[in-house]
């Protein structure tokens, strides 16, 4: 059983998809296997990821479903995902060498933790680093991530949860926010930790939902609006 199970959606992914694979394949860590679910692309995605899973036989496990949308997606993935603790990488997104090292460390040595997540580059609607200052203990252990996550996702594009804790929280939603309201859900459920490393780059969508949420227009996705509001309520 590898430690970790890294869950790749795939829609249409054909311009980063094999850059994103690569980064998966080239971490420093080498217990993990990597699911990935071709979501009834209409590009050449689904022939690349079988190109894959023919070098990588024993590494890389490959799903090719109708559309769905992201929630679906990752639901398919994580019920046939065996590791101990779980994360999932966007297609477009970039990892950096010691992405699962340092977060599977980090849940390793905080038994206590059930989610962790890390510094990342943001890349899009501006260009920084994600360090949320003083919010932390010494520990890493962040005492406020539910009240943080009532204006803003918190996870961000790196983070690692144990599978057992995303067992008790259940399947992700379907619509636009399905990350960030499982992350909240995870942060009222359980510990939540982090690094002040950067382990990833995210291109981040203009349009999309994290964008809206910096220039404070009203969130419409259900998703997205039950994760503030559990947020406010917990929080």
């Amino acid at each position: 059983m590898p430690l970790v199970s890294v869950v790749m959606p795939i829609y249409n992914s054909q311009l980063y998809l094999g850059e994103a694979i690569k980064n998966i394949m080239s971490q420093t860590m080498d217990d993990f296997e990597l699911i990935l679910v071709n979501d009834g692309s209409l590009d050449t995605s689904g022939e690349e990821i079988d190109r894959w899973k023919a070098q990588y036989p024993d590494k890389i496990k490959t799903i090719h479903k109708e559309n769905g949308g992201t929630g679906s997606a990752l639901n398919a993935g994580f019920a046939i995902a065996t590791g101990e603790f779980g994360t999932w990488a966007a297609s477009d997104d970039v990892k950096y060498p010691r992405y699962l090292e340092l977060l599977s460390y980090y849940l390793r040595k905080h038994p206590e933790v059930g989610m962790a997540f890390s510094a990342f580059h943001h890349e899009g609607v501006h260009q920084d680093i994600f360090l949320p200052g003083d919010l932390y203990d010494e520990n890493g252990i962040f005492e406020t991530f539910v009240q943080e996550s009532r204006t803003k996702c918190m996870t961000g594009t790196c983070f690692m949860f144990r599978m057992s804790l995303k067992k008790q929280v259940g399947d992700f939603a379907f619509g636009a926010g399905e990350d960030y309201l499982m992350g909240v859900k995870m942060g009222i459920a359980g510990k939540v930790g982090y690094l002040p490393v950067v382990l990833g780059r995210w291109r981040s969508n203009p349009e999309g939902l994290t964008a809206q949420l910096e220039r404070g227009l009203p969130l419409t996705q259900q998703p997205a609006v039950d994760a503030m509001r559990l947020a406010r309520e917990h929080g």
